[in-house]
């Protein structure tokens, strides 16, 4: 009786260790990040969130895996469901992920209504199904992801670092034209001296004797106007 009871037992022992192997096996896979906040409070605009996901594979034959978005089962304190679950999508919905190795795909959230996004603690799920592969216990996992939005929106002026080119231009563009203003009156001036100077080029020698035989001529004649004046 004693021996009967011992041997049942050991069988009971036996069968709990092949349980526990088997479950091991099927566990020999992980996800990370397999919980996840996206912070971007600090930002000054909702854009196009993205971030990796890494599924790694430690047992020793390969498996598959599927992934897909899901609503939260619960939610942590002070988040809401994600509105809209079609804003994420994955780069690779179906892997088979070798022996002793690693896969990483893509989250992408794109939130198409930025109305009322922002300053927004949004969850979703996403679900790792593993479909085939060792062990007798397949297993899933369930990824809770939180996406923190911006708290405003920051217009481009009131953000730290902002250049205001449009006013840089404008100004740039009045001196320029003021500039080329003054080189066109400074070059207009250097003509008008020039042709200045054309005019009071000398007379040649010719016409210098010719001018001074009439100023003599005038003079005598002056000269006796006066004389015939005395005699007179």
């Amino acid at each position: 009786m004693k021996r009967k009871r011992t041997r049942q037992v050991a069988m009971g022992v036996m069968f709990g260790l092949i349980i526990l192997l088997s479950a091991q096996s099927s566990l020999a896979w992980s996800i990370n990040p397999a919980k996840w906040t996206l912070y971007h409070k600090e930002d000054f605009e909702i854009e196009t969130y993205e971030w990796p996901m890494e599924i790694t594979n430690d047992g020793d034959t390969p498996i598959d895996v599927k992934l897909s978005i899901m609503k939260p089962e619960y939610l942590y304190e002070g988040n809401t469901e994600l509105p809209d679950l079609s804003w994420v999508s994955i780069s690779k919905k179906s892997l088979t992920i070798p022996a002793n190795s690693k896969e990483r795909v893509l989250i992408t959230i794109d939130i198409q209504n930025k109305t009322n996004a922002y300053n927004q603690s949004w969850e979703f799920w996403i679900l790792a199904d593993q479909t085939a592969g060792a062990g007798n216990i397949q297993t899933d996992y369930k990824c809770r992801w939180t996406l923190q939005t911006p708290t405003r929106f920051v217009p481009i002026e009131e953000r730290p670092g902002y250049i205001p080119w449009g006013t840089i231009m404008t100004v740039f563009g009045i001196l320029g034209g003021a500039f080329v203003i003054l080189i066109l009156a400074f070059k207009k001036g250097m003509f008008s001296k020039k042709k200045q100077k054309s005019e009071e080029q000398p007379i040649s020698m010719r016409e210098q004797k010719k001018i001074e035989r009439e100023e003599k001529r005038l003079q005598a004649k002056k000269d006796n106007v006066i004389k015939y004046n005395k005699k007179s």
